[in-house]
C-alpha cells in the first residue's frame, strides 16, 4: 500500500539492497531509495520464534532526486514469515 493510494504486488529479480520491483499485475517498476525499519518474525515448526529487526538505510544521493518520491508499507504473510516495513522511492513510468 503506498501513498499514491495505490496497491502493487512486485516481485524482485536480483540480490542487491536496492533492486528494483516489478509491478506483477502490470508494466509499472518501483525504484527504492530508501528503507525505513525493517521487523520480521521468523516461527519454527516447534513453535519457537526469532524477531529480526534491521534499522533503515537511504542509498547515496536519495534525497536529491528530481523525481516524485512514493512511499509504500506492506507486510509479507506466509506459513512460517512474517515481515513488515517501509520503503521510498520512485515509480515507472511516472505517475503509475
Amino acid at each position: 500500500m503506498c501513498d499514491n493510494g495505490r496497491t502493487y504486488i512486485v516481485t524482485v529479480n536480483g540480490n542487491g539492497e536496492f533492486t528494483p520491483a516489478r509491478d506483477t499485475q502490470s508494466t509499472v517498476v518501483l525504484v527504492p531509495l530508501a528503507f525505513g525499519d525493517f521487523t520480521g518474525t521468523v516461527t519454527y515448526p516447534d513453535g519457537s520464534t526469532e524477531t529480526i529487526s534491521e534499522p533503515g538505510i537511504a542509498k547515496g544521493q536519495s534525497g536529491k532526486r528530481k523525481t516524485d518520491t512514493v512511499t509504500c508499507t506492506g507486510d509479507e504473510d506466509g506459513v512460517h514469515f512474517e515481515a513488515g516495513g517501509s520503503v521510498t522511492g520512485f515509480v515507472t513510468p511516472r505517475g503509475a
